[in-house]
Parts: C-alpha cells; sequence; structure tokens
C-alpha cells in the first residue's frame, strides 16, 4: 500500500503550515509556482490530503496510464480515508491487467476481480458506513461498463479525518526523465463530511499539498508532484514527474 496512506496524520496541519515557502535546491528541476496552502512532504507520495473535518466518501475518476519506460517509475495511485491508524485505500496499478486494482482498510484486503486495460476511464471510491460500521470499497471500469463493490467490516466507533487521492512510487528505483511526465490525471474528485457536506480538492476543510522529495523536506529533490486543481470547484489535478536536474 502506499506508504504514506499507512502513516499518521497527526502532523499534517502543523508540518504544512510551516512549509509557507518552496526553496529550490541547487541543480533542481524547474518547479511549478506554489499555492497558497499548507505542503507536507513525503518520500513516496503526491497529491493532495483533506483535514480537520470527519469524513465518511472519496471518489475521483482516473485514466489507467500505460506503463513508463523506465520501471520505477510505474507506482500505483488512488483514493483513501484515515484516522491516522486505519486508513482504507483504494489503488490502480499503472498498466492496468489483473491484480491491477487492490483494497486494504486493515481489517480486510484483497484484489478487485477488475482488469483494466491501460487507456480505460475508473470511478473508484471509499465510502464510511457509519451505521453498518464498514467500509464500502467499489470500483466502475466506465469504459466497459463493469462494477464492483465490496464491503469490508470494522471495529465500531472508527472516524475517518482524513480524505486523499494521491499517486506514489519508489523513490529508490524512480528514475528522472529528461522532460517532466504526467503520470496519472485525477478527474471529477468528491470529498463528503460525516454531515453530509459536499465539496471537491479545495475543501470547504482544510486542504494540503503532498509533495514527493528524495529525502522527504522541503530541500529535497522533488520526485512527484501535483499540479494545481483545476476546473470545476477544484475538481481535477495531475501528478508529474519532474525532469531530470541539470
Amino acid at each position: 500500500m502506499n506508504s504514506f496512506i499507512v502513516r499518521s496524520f497527526a502532523a499534517v496541519v502543523t508540518a504544512g503550515a510551516a512549509a509557507t515557502a518552496l526553496s529550490m535546491p541547487a541543480g533542481a528541476a524547474a518547479r511549478p509556482a506554489h499555492r497558497t496552502m499548507p505542503v507536507i512532504y513525503d518520500q513516496s507520495s503526491a497529491g493532495y490530503v483533506s483535514s480537520g473535518w470527519r469524513f465518511r466518501f472519496v471518489a475521483a475518476t482516473l485514466k489507467v496510464p500505460a506503463p513508463q519506460n523506465i520501471k520505477g517509475d510505474n507506482g500505483p495511485a488512488g483514493v483513501s480515508l484515515s484516522d491516522g491508524t486505519h486508513p482504507a485505500a483504494l489503488l490502480i496499478q499503472t498498466g492496468g491487467g489483473t491484480g491491477s486494482i487492490t483494497y486494504d482498510n486493515g481489517f480486510g484486503h484483497g484484489t478487485v476481480p477488475l482488469a483494466p486495460r491501460a487507456g480505460n476511464i475508473l470511478r473508484v471510491s471509499v465510502y464510511r458506513d457509519q451505521a453498518g460500521d464498514r467500509d464500502v470499497f467499489a470500483v466502475t471500469n466506465t469504459s466497459t461498463g463493469r462494477t464492483w463493490t465490496a464491503p469490508v467490516a470494522t471495529p465500531a466507533g472508527i472516524v475517518y479525518r482524513q480524505a486523499s487521492e494521491t499517486a506514489s512510487l519508489d523513490n529508490a528505483t524512480a528514475g528522472a526523465p529528461l522532460n517532466p511526465v504526467r503520470l496519472w490525471s485525477f478527474r471529477s474528485v468528491q470529498v463528503t463530511s460525516y454531515s453530509g457536506i459536499r465539496g471537491t480538492v479545495t475543501g470547504p476543510w482544510l486542504t494540503s499539498e503532498l509533495i514527493d522529495t528524495l529525502d522527504g523536506t522541503s530541500g529535497g529533490q522533488w520526485e512527484l508532484f501535483p499540479r494545481a486543481p483545476w476546473g470545476n470547484s477544484d475538481q481535477n489535478f495531475t501528478v508529474w514527474r519532474p525532469e531530470s536536474p541539470h
């Protein structure tokens, strides 16, 4: 599973608020202008994290990308809800195929019995069923019309306080391309609070930008980053590999 997802989100607000500016280390590749939001630095993942509220639903539409020529750049992407201890995550692997979609919430896990091809459009979601004490994972391959849903029971009282849409890779094996490369495209992101308030990538709750750097710090070489959200109420964004340092 995405290594950022399985860690506690307790430091999201403080770590992000401390990063009020991004400095470019010597030799680093060109980067997009910083947005006015907290920033979290990680060593495997990039995307956006919602926090500060209680969340019951997160969803996004993703196009399964073809495998990259550099094997280490073929990491997964997906959506998750987390209480800092028990994340509920649904992930898609680059390239698609049998076994390319997995789910896990710490109480149950498995492989989704769909085999999307590169280029297929998938709608993925995680729903917290408060009354039923369960998480419901769902995937629809809109290119084929096939749908899969699985409820996974959890202990009572779990409350998810973070929702995320992220992509990840293994920094140790990833190879920087000569030019920036878009790896994943998140469309029609939806996030819903426990009380039924609906939003997108940027709120109305606190949103933090997640950036993958080589050493997990603000001064590290960028490995994976999200572009600024765009579209209707900031429902869409893309995740990129930066060009190799010059």
